[in-house]
């Protein structure tokens, strides 16, 4: 926050990206919870430790990922290495 009260814009931009991730990941699952529950026969602690997992293992690589496009150009790892244009 900033001294005089206003709530910095750029943690809008945050909170709305982290809702949109959140609700992106999640309702797709949701969806899909109950068929994977019947195509594995399991229970849904089952089914949603591995999504639990899969968000944990998304969120430690993304500490690496966004450290390697820091030190280098985004465009090498889109582009495999290749800076031509049109």
């Amino acid at each position: 926050m900033k001294k005089d009260g206003k709530f910095f814009y750029g943690w809008w931009v945050v909170i709305v990206i982290t809702t949109m991730f959140i609700i992106g990941n999640a309702a797709p699952f949701a969806i899909v919870l109950k068929q994977l529950m019947e195509q594995f026969h399991t229970g849904r602690g089952e089914i949603s430790l591995s999504q639990s997992i899969s968000m944990i293992a998304m969120a430690i690589t993304g500490i690496f990922v966004g450290r390697m496009l820091h030190r280098h150009k985004p465009r090498t790892f889109y582009c495999g290495g290749q800076s031509s244009v049109g």
